[in-house]
């Protein structure tokens, strides 16, 4: 599993972490999480046809990964200014 060490705290659960995912749906697997999309799409270009990328939030260590739409995120301008001003992620991943 391959996983930026500059992930943000999801600011809704300290425990869990903002990024983008590549994973295949069945059987399942989560390869990455990137601070990155293009990071992320890479990986999972690497790993195989049948990976996606999403953006969504993910406990270091596991192999949850809950995506979701990131513009219908509760406070998402918020969280989108976070993370570009941390130089993690820019316009063009959103």
């Amino acid at each position: 599993m391959f996983t930026s060490e500059d992930l943000i705290i999801d600011p809704y659960d300290d425990l869990w972490f903002l990024g983008w995912g590549g994973l295949r749906l069945a059987p399942w697997h989560l390869g990455s999480v990137f601070s990155s999309r293009i990071e992320a799409e890479l990986k999972a270009h690497q790993f195989g046809k049948e990976y996606e990328c999403h953006f969504g939030t993910y406990q270091k260590g596991g192999v949850c990964f809950i995506w979701r739409e990131l513009s219908h995120l509760p406070g998402y301008e918020s969280i989108r200014a976070q993370m570009m001003s941390a130089g993690v992620t820019s316009e063009g991943d959103f």
